[in-house]
């Protein structure tokens, strides 16, 4: 895997260190947030961290174009 495509482990650390992938229940979850999940504990919902770090280099790249042609 070419390191472009592969995520950031640092950002992946810091956002589990943060508690980013902790979710809600599953009652309160919308039904655009199922790929993104990896699983369920004990009834709350755990985000895959990997394709979050990707989603955040997407937006990253997206932001950094708008900002360098205005």
């Amino acid at each position: 895997m070419s390191t472009e495509t592969q995520p950031n482990t640092s950002l992946i650390e810091r956002l589990f260190k943060a508690g980013s992938h902790f979710g809600f229940s599953k009652s309160r979850r919308h039904p655009s947030v199922k790929p993104y999940l990896f699983g369920n504990k004990l009834g709350t919902d755990i985000f895959d961290l990997e394709k979050t770090a990707a989603s955040i280099a997407a937006a990253k790249a997206v932001l950094e174009t708008a900002g360098t042609e205005g």
